[in-house]
């Protein structure tokens, strides 16, 4: 384990933070060396410093350091396991239907939250905004060749669209809102493709 790794593991076990002395004591290095390590990790986001007063001390507050959520998320997680089990059991008490309906509303969501940022009469500048604001949220999309079309080769439900196919018309209803046509999804990394490709058709 590399120092940086280990600085949040003892990080994560001590939720009120540790200071500096203490961090060196543990790590058994210099001050300065762990200095430097925490310049990297405030840089990265995944520490912030705070000042904590000594109850009875009198004396300047201590300087600590503390995980962030992004420090958090370094460790492992679950969530496409959770989320998998939670959509089955919708899917098997409720029905495919009532699922769709759900994962339609969430995208509705999404959409009301983002709709300002993807403005614009014309096709081609609606899907260009569109790929950017995908983009934000971890798709590594680009318009396709003929413009007509998004493809994107991250899918940030593959995990979980493995398991529970139905989470592919999320994606089919928000671009729907957002360019304003009805689209089609061509081709699925689920299903061994390069990308996962959107076709837009206008709506009449």
């Amino acid at each position: 384990m590399d120092t940086r790794s280990e600085i949040l593991r003892h990080l994560l076990f001590e939720k009120q933070g540790l200071t500096i002395d203490e961090l060196s004591q543990r790590l058994g290095i210099t001050r300065s060396g762990v200095q430097q390590h925490m310049a990297i990790l405030q840089r990265d986001g995944l520490v912030r410093e705070e000042h904590q007063r000594n109850p009875g001390t009198g004396g300047r507050p201590s300087r600590v350091f503390i995980l962030t959520d992004e420090g958090l998320e370094q460790f492992p997680r679950q969530y496409s396991l959770l989320s998998s089990r939670v959509l089955k059991t919708l899917k098997e008490t409720v029905g495919e239907e009532a699922l769709l309906t759900l994962l339609s509303a969430v995208a509705d969501e999404l959409y009301h939250e983002n709709a300002h940022r993807v403005t614009g009469a014309d096709l081609k500048e609606r899907i260009d905004k569109t790929v950017e604001l995908m983009n934000q949220l971890g798709y590594e999309a680009s318009p396709t060749p003929d413009g007509t079309g998004i493809a994107a080769v991250n899918c940030v439900f593959h995990q979980l669209a493995t398991e529970v196919r139905e989470v592919c018309l999320f994606d089919v209803a928000l671009l729907s809102k957002l360019t304003g046509t009805s689209i089609q999804h061509t081709h699925c990394m689920v299903d061994g493709d390069h990308a996962c490709v959107f076709k837009a058709r206008r709506t009449k």
